[in-house]
């Protein structure tokens, strides 16, 4: 049975009223699939390329993804919406996979009317809940226990005994242009994993009890809420900092891969999450980052200050500033409806890298992925000294370089990857004016 006109629209009406979808092609496509959606039509995607998108009737729709881009980002910025502002919501839109309409669907995220205090004893709401309104991806993204992960790393705990390379091959690396100015160097090592700032609301109760855990990629940190709050004081009384966050499953194969090629550094070595970083920290310290690209926090200005790539309607779609070429995750799609999936069919991810010298003169390392496939094949690759050497070698006499890897994946591992491109950053001092 189709769902009720009327309320299909009422829920388009105020899914535009947020403001989530900005001004931009977004908004057009979404107008665009709401009228044909209320005429009870669904278009093809050739009608959405011509009609939205200005694009000729001829063009090849294989080798152009960008319907495909702006329909993936659309289902992000709607996921944003009914993980935030349309939180309480009964039903939600949604696009279908393999369909340009939209549809309604029931809420899993609204929450029910907490039950009367059953007594002091009791747990804390803050304990009971296990509800997070965030992406789909979160399913594969594990809580931890924050204090005592670092606490384990800092000592190197048992991450040497996971899988340490030989002797000869990790002094092969260290040695690598890729790897050397921070290994033979003398400053403080920031080690910086990548993490999901978690807050909590209360939904204005009186009480102050946290019922639900919030991500929202626009507040990464302790700060970060605070700035939100002195802006929106209405809802100081609601939003509150719990000192949680979650990290990507693929930061534990990170950190046990490359703890025993910065043993080097150990004195010198400190191990913090990304949303503890502040500006002043970066000052006198070289910086490694380890994590995905979404996040790099307050990182990424200076990370892509100089790159040839620059980030598209997502954190999982890089765009070539040269060539205008597009490459685009397919794991998000693939953790999407990875239960209609066999666990044999195949995808693509990317890893990044880089290393360039830093404002200060410091130097950053940034070692990251479009999702966990890509991360850890930029992991495998930066602790191989023959891998470095082919970035390396592709921008000879430079020493600020990138290199973006192409990943073939399956039912979430990382099978291989290769390097697509590799570049010289241009100087990430900013620009005078």
């Amino acid at each position: 049975m189709s769902e009720p006109p009327d309320a299909l629209m009422a829920q388009v009406q105020q899914v535009r009223a947020s403001g989530v979808l900005g001004q931009g092609r977004a908004l057009q496509l979404f107008d665009y699939l709401a009228q044909c959606t209320a005429q009870g039509r669904t278009p093809k995607e050739a009608e959405v390329a011509v009609e939205v998108f200005g694009k000729e009737t001829t063009a090849d729709l294989s080798q152009d993804a960008s319907v495909r881009v702006h329909v993936h980002n659309l289902r992000r910025r709607l996921d944003q919406y009914y993980s935030a502002a349309g939180r309480a919501a009964p039903q939600v839109l949604v696009l279908p996979k393999g369909e340009y309409r939209l549809v309604l669907v029931p809420n899993p995220l609204c929450v029910p009317e907490p039950a009367p205090d059953p007594g002091p004893d009791s747990l804390p709401a803050a304990l009971a809940t296990t509800a997070m309104p965030v992406a789909p991806r979160s399913r594969r993204l594990v809580p931890v226990v924050i204090a005592a992960l670092l606490g384990l790393l800092l000592g190197f705990g048992g991450a040497w005994l996971l899988r340490t390379p030989p002797r000869s091959a990790l002094a092969a690396a260290r040695q690598s242009a890729f790897w050397a100015p921070v290994l033979n160097g003398t400053r403080p090592v920031l080690l910086v994993i990548g993490d999901y700032y978690l807050f909590g609301d209360t939904g204005g109760d009186q009480s102050m009890n946290v019922t639900r855990l919030i991500r929202d990629f626009n507040i990464n940190s302790r700060t970060d809420l605070e700035r939100y709050l002195v802006s929106q004081p209405e809802q100081a009384g609601r939003y509150q900092d719990v000192g949680l966050s979650y990290l990507p499953t693929s930061s534990a194969y990170a950190l046990s891969s490359l703890l025993p090629l910065l043993a080097p550094v150990r004195p010198r070595l400190r191990v913090m999450l990304a949303s503890d970083l502040r500006p002043v920290m970066m000052k006198g310290a070289d910086v490694i980052y380890v994590g995905l690209l979404s996040g790099m926090a307050l990182l990424q200005g200076p990370a892509f200050a100089g790159s040839r790539y620059q980030f598209g309607d997502s954190f999982d779609e890089f765009i070539d500033r040269s060539t205008h070429q597009r490459y685009v995750s397919q794991a998000v799609d693939y953790a999407d409806d990875h239960f209609r999936r066999t666990p044999d069919a195949m995808y693509l991810d990317y890893g990044y890298l880089s290393s360039f010298k830093g404002p200060t003169g410091t130097r950053v390392i940034v070692i990251s992925g479009m999702q966990d496939e890509g991360l850890r094949q930029a992991v495998d690759f930066s602790a191989d000294a023959a891998s470095l050497a082919q970035l390396t070698g592709r921008v000879p006499g430079h020493t600020d370089l990138e290199g973006l890897l192409e990943v073939s994946a399956m039912n979430h591992l990382n099978l291989s990857g290769h390097l697509l491109n590799a570049s010289a950053l241009a100087s990430s001092r900013p620009a005078r004016p």
